[in-house]
This record gives structure tokens, C-alpha cells and sequence, in this order.
């Protein structure tokens, strides 16, 4: 198969197009991760100490003010397990020396290249980071305010 103006992915690529999508994805996958999740730590930072104060000044209590904040934990460190395979890949080194050997061919088929579903991982790690933000945010903020 070839490339077509639909933008359909070939079945095997050269080995510099592999190198290619495969920096990509890491660079992709990084990205991704690490602005979703300082969108999550400057929300946590900033957001939350104004929850608490304005719970404060009404005389009620925070619903899950524990102080550590275990799910933001659990998250973060799932993200960093998905993800941290694909950047610790020796994946090119390998193909590197496999074809200064000859024990490769000039094509790379597309399913060998690493990375290749990682994007459901990172979705539903984004769709948790979201129910994060609405749980601890914007439902207790809603809780407040609709009981005025």
C-alpha cells in the first residue's frame, strides 16, 4: 500500500520514515502527558486553597480534604507507567546496529515500530484526569454555590 492523498499509513516504510514516527509518537505521547497534567497540578495549586478558604468561611468542610492527595498520586504515576516504557525503548539502537550488521532489510514494517496503541492508553488516562478536575474542582464548587 502507499501513502495516498487520504492519508492512509503504508504498511512498511524506509528505515528513516520509521525513525520518524517513532520519535513522534514519544515526542507526541510527552506532550500530551505533561500538559495535561500541569494543567491539573496549577488547577490543584491554585483552585483548590481557594475551595478550602471559601469553605472555611462558610463553616463547612471540604468533602475530600485528606491533605495527600491520593488520586492525583494514583493518576500521575499511572501516566508515568504508560508512557515511560516507550521513552526507555531501546527500539532504534536495536535497528540501528541490526542494519550496520545487515540483519534488516531497508523496510520497516509500521506494526514493528513501538508506540502503536498507546493513544487509547492516554485517552483514558486523560478522561480520568478530566473526572479528576470535575470530582475535586468543579463539583464541590457547584456544591457551594448551588446551596446558596
Amino acid at each position: 500500500m502507499i501513502l495516498s492523498e487520504f492519508g492512509v499509513l503504508p504498511d512498511e516504510v524506509d528505515w528513516k520514515t520509521a525513525k520518524k514516527i517513532f520519535q513522534g509518537r514519544k515526542i507526541y505521547m510527552g506532550i500530551i502527558m505533561t500538559a495535561v497534567w500541569l494543567v491539573v497540578v496549577v488547577l490543584r495549586m491554585t483552585v483548590w486553597p481557594k475551595l478550602q478558604e471559601m469553605h472555611r468561611s462558610l463553616g463547612t468542610q471540604v468533602s475530600n480534604d485528606t491533605g495527600i492527595d491520593y488520586p492525583l498520586v494514583g493518576l500521575m504515576s499511572m501516566s508515568v507507567l504508560v508512557v515511560l516504557p516507550l521513552f526507555l525503548s531501546r527500539w532504534e539502537e536495536n535497528m540501528e546496529q541490526r542494519i550496520q550488521t545487515g540483519q534488516i532489510p531497508d523496510r520497516v514494517k509500521m506494526k514493528e515500530i513501538p508506540g502503536r496503541g498507546y493513544e487509547p492508553l492516554v485517552l483514558l488516562l486523560l478522561g480520568l484526569a478530566v473526572g479528576y478536575i470535575v470530582s475535586t474542582m468543579v463539583a464541590p464548587i457547584y456544591n457551594l454555590t448551588s446551596g446558596m
